[in-house]
């Protein structure tokens, strides 16, 4: 998609382990990727690996929000097939040698080699090796306080392919929780983007309800990758939608 000849990526959120689901989304024709959500959701390994094979059955990435920035969690999941990872709550420079370490071969990282989904079981291992060097999306979440601090920081080390802004989590430690119009909540996302692009990083946000309004607004604002909504609000807000129609007649 293209706003503004700056090329948007589009995607949602999965919180439920169901291919059914899952696959409606990534038929659609939407959304250029969807994420899987191990952090705030029950999904675990072998669900999140039936989940990647359905989106990418549809030729839509999967990316993967894995429950906290562990070696181990990120080569399961990478092994696993998916094509990129998010790690929450990234507050400092040493956090990001951490994840990028775990999410590529050596010379460039520290991921251990083993043979899975991701290899064909070993019969396509040097294809992917060369591939995931350099396909392989290392999207930070930016949600802290603290991350805001060392902004610069976190963003001059190399291999971080986007970010994406938490703001829940990030108003609620400037203790200001779900005021997104505070003056000093403004103050931090504008830090944050001003970094973003200074070092050239793709800017992202999850704007959590499915409202068009919202969403147009962060694409005006320049966002690059951006998260619409997840599946159960999508559920609820066509369930209320339409119910609340008939039961107005």
């Amino acid at each position: 998609m293209e706003q503004n000849q700056v090329q948007v990526e589009l995607g949602t959120w999965i919180t439920r382990s169901d291919e059914g689901i899952t696959e409606v989304l990534a038929k659609s024709g939407y959304f250029d990727w969807l994420c899987i959500d191990m952090e705030h959701s029950c999904i675990d390994f072998s669900g999140a690996e039936r989940l990647i094979r359905t989106i990418q059955n549809c030729r839509v990435e999967a990316f993967v929000r894995i429950a906290g920035n562990d070696d181990v969690i990120i080569k399961k999941i990478l092994d696993a097939g998916a094509d990129g990872i998010i790690v929450p709550m990234v507050n400092s420079p040493a956090e990001v040698i951490k994840a990028k370490n775990a999410c590529f071969y050596p010379p460039h990282g520290k991921r251990g080699i083993g043979l899975a989904r991701a290899q064909n079981y070993g019969e396509s291992f040097k294809t992917y090796y060369s591939k995931t060097q350099k396909e392989t999306k290392l999207i930070i979440q930016i949600e802290h306080i603290d991350a805001v601090r060392n902004i610069e920081e976190i963003f001059s080390e190399k291999g971080i392919y986007g970010y994406f802004i938490g703001p829940f989590d990030l108003s609620g430690s400037m203790e200001i929780a779900g005021q997104f119009e505070h003056p000093e909540f403004g103050k931090a996302i504008d830090r944050i983007r001003q970094a973003g692009l200074k070092h050239n990083i793709r800017s992202g946000f999850h704007s959590v309800w499915p409202e068009s309004e919202e969403v147009s607004a962060r694409l005006k604002e320049g966002y690059q990758i951006l998260g619409v909504s997840f599946d159960m609000q999508f559920l609820i807000h066509s369930m209320n939608k339409l119910m609340q129609e008939i039961r107005q007649k």
